[in-house]
């Protein structure tokens, strides 16, 4: 029902694509999911993480930590 995608390289890990179904929003899958992959980055030793957002998911990953 959610899911996204963790690329490495370079010491760089870069979460693409995370989203949800329509019926499974409001469950807090994508926070899930994004706080999953920026651990799975760090644990698979990256540096350092990049994402980018759009406007709706904004919020969501400033709870996870993103700037």
């Amino acid at each position: 029902m959610a899911a996204g995608n963790l690329s490495l390289s370079h010491g760089v890990g870069a979460i693409y694509w995370v989203g949800s179904m329509q019926a499974a929003r409001g469950r807090s899958l994508g926070l899930a999911i994004s706080r999953a992959l920026t651990n799975a980055a760090f644990c698979r030793g990256a540096g350092a993480r990049t994402l980018q957002s759009t406007a709706m998911a904004e919020q969501m990953y400033r709870q996870v930590g993103y700037e």
